[in-house]
């Protein structure tokens, strides 16, 4: 794999919003992935957020899957006013 493989998306975060998000989902592997799936901006993803969805709970069972969206749209950057 090389440089050229990778795609930079827009997580729709400033810095301190994707300081919170990386927190809200525990650093778990390809979380941000997850959040790309969840806006609808990539087609792949599917899997991986499947993984975190049911991981997540299992790994730490304070999480919640509504509490992870809930936080997302609260700190993105399009729905600020």
């Amino acid at each position: 794999m090389s440089i050229s493989d990778y795609q930079l998306c827009n997580l729709d975060l400033d810095y301190e919003g994707y300081t919170q998000m990386a927190l809200e989902g525990r650093v778990f592997n390809h979380w941000q992935q997850v959040l790309l799936y969840y806006m609808g901006d990539v087609d792949t993803g599917g899997s991986e957020t499947e993984t975190f969805k049911t991981e997540m709970p299992r790994i730490f069972p304070d999480w919640k899957w509504e509490n992870f969206i809930a936080r997302f749209e609260s700190v993105r950057l399009s729905n600020r006013k």
